[in-house]
């Protein structure tokens, strides 16, 4: 797949790279120069982003967000059985089943 850019390859370079392809790029010209504190550089964000993705899964606060208007679900593969989900809600709720037509149909009732 290719994508295109108004961006030429002069007016770009390569910041960082991580195994896997992923690459942090610097594009255009900054106005004014900024000093970037040491946690926010390149390399330091790199190695971050690589040990987040490294770890399976995230954290509850990153899914379900204080005073949110909608019900939010967090899903997961089942360990016991692969071909079920497991669906998890802010209220601790845990049920498992599967998805059929794009929707989640439980199965079982866990808590």
């Amino acid at each position: 797949m290719s994508t295109k850019t108004s961006i030429s390859a002069t007016d770009s370079r390569t910041v960082a790279s991580f195994h896997g392809g992923l690459s942090l790029v610097q594009s255009g010209k900054s106005a004014k120069r900024v000093r970037i504190r040491d946690r926010e550089q390149a390399n330091v964000l790199m190695v971050e982003l690589g040990r987040s993705l490294a770890a399976p899964g995230i954290d509850a606060e990153a899914v379900f967000k204080p005073h949110s208007v909608r019900k939010v679900y967090s899903y997961a593969v089942s360990e016991a059985d692969p071909t079920k989900m497991v669906r998890k809600s802010e209220d601790g709720k845990t049920t498992i089943g599967e998805f059929v037509e794009g929707k989640f149909r439980a199965l079982q009732v866990l808590r």
